[in-house]
């Protein structure tokens, strides 16, 4: 009986490890997935301030000639 005890509870504890492993490999890809999402909307929101200021530059030089003459 003994013995069938202790099978029972290995299998219980293998269970219960295997299930801890099994959440810590889910948290770790949702906050890898979540890290690389937010990058690309940083990365993504950046680009049009970018042309903005370029444009801004554009216009700034456009005076600056305008004036010199």
């Amino acid at each position: 009986m003994t013995e069938f005890y202790e099978a029972a509870l290995a299998t219980i504890n293998t269970t219960f490890v295997y299930g801890l492993i099994s959440d810590l490999i889910k948290l770790a890809l949702i906050k890898l997935i979540s890290f690389v999402v937010g990058r690309l909307l940083t990365r993504h929101d950046r680009k049009p301030t970018g042309k903005h200021v370029a444009n801004t530059e554009t216009e700034l030089e456009k005076h600056r000639s305008s004036l010199e003459r």
